[in-house]
């Protein structure tokens, strides 16, 4: 963390995560979590080849009334690996991170990129246990082959450095950005890497971006109230957060977050907790606005 950080940046990381782990039937899934154990719950979920990390600035600020869990996805951060990874699975954790620490009122999934799909995926089959979803840039192309997977994911053997301070200077988000503010980087690259006997690498398993994928068809409606989030440069153009809305029985405009790239978590935290605080709101108006800044309390109104 750098000196340029705010003050609400600074407070957030001043409230840690404490851990409460799953045992699921396939995979532990490490959990990161914020917030009373019998609040109403939100499930922050990350993207591919991130960590829950991503949302340790982000889940504070939302923890005043409601237990935040940020849950680590098989082949990332600090959970459990899988021999094979799909969507289908993902999915799986997510539900069972619902159903082993929700309370008697439904949750409010939020994912990002990928982890938006499986926010997505978990809604269905989740239903009535689920408030609603925000999917935060997350593209569903209009086929399954609308996905190029990074030419460099293709080789099975991860990447690995001579020492940690190495390692931390070649971070880079995927795809590459260089619109975070600076002093997020360093805390979510921190918690990225992993240091074993033949040097230090990432914390994902590269064979993740294997995983199987969804185009614009296989969507079906949801029953529960959908929000397509989208930063304004990021992967999701206008007419493809349409599309997304409307497959999924939900038409809508959807909200844009200004000077965000893909990575709305790191370009625009601010924003963003304004965003979820919105729905949550909106799901359960007895509880408190989040503790953040100003900029949040006028968009939480």
């Amino acid at each position: 963390m750098t000196s340029t950080a705010p003050a609400w940046y600074t407070s957030a990381l001043a409230h840690p995560p404490v851990r409460d782990d799953v045992h699921g039937a396939e995979v532990v899934t490490a959990c990161r979590a914020w917030g009373p154990v019998d609040a109403p719950m939100i499930v922050l979920v990350h993207g591919g080849a991130a960590h829950a990390a991503w949302w340790d600035h982000v889940a504070p600020a939302l923890a005043a009334g409601h237990r935040v869990v940020a849950p680590d996805l098989a082949g990332h951060g600090d959970s459990g690996r899988l021999p094979a990874y799909t969507l289908a699975a993902w999915s799986r954790q997510v539900v069972e991170v619902v159903r082993a620490r929700r309370s008697s009122a439904p949750a409010l999934l939020v994912g990002h990129s990928m982890g938006g799909i499986i926010a997505m995926l978990a809604a269905h089959e989740l239903g009535d246990e689920v408030a609603a979803l925000l999917m935060v840039d997350a593209e569903v192309p209009l086929d399954r082959e609308g996905f190029v997977r990074p030419e460099w994911t293709s080789s099975p053997a991860p990447r690995t450095y001579p020492d940690r301070a190495t390692i931390l200077s070649r971070f880079r988000t995927l795809p590459a950005d260089e619109g975070h503010p600076p002093y997020v980087v360093p805390h979510v690259a921190e918690h990225s890497v992993l240091q074993t006997p033949d040097g230090w690498t990432w914390k994902f398993d590269p064979a993740f971006f294997g995983h199987d994928r969804l185009g614009m068809d296989d969507l079906r409606p949801l029953d529960v109230p959908v929000t397509i989030v989208r930063g304004e440069t990021g992967l999701v153009e206008p007419s493809l957060a349409d599309l997304t809305a409307r497959a999924l029985g939900h038409p809508h405009t959807p909200v844009t977050i200004p000077g965000s790239g893909h990575h709305v978590p790191l370009d625009q935290p601010v924003a963003l907790v304004a965003t979820i605080a919105l729905a949550a709101r909106a799901w359960c108006p007895s509880v408190p606005r989040p503790e953040f800044s100003p900029v949040v309390d006028e968009g939480a109104r």
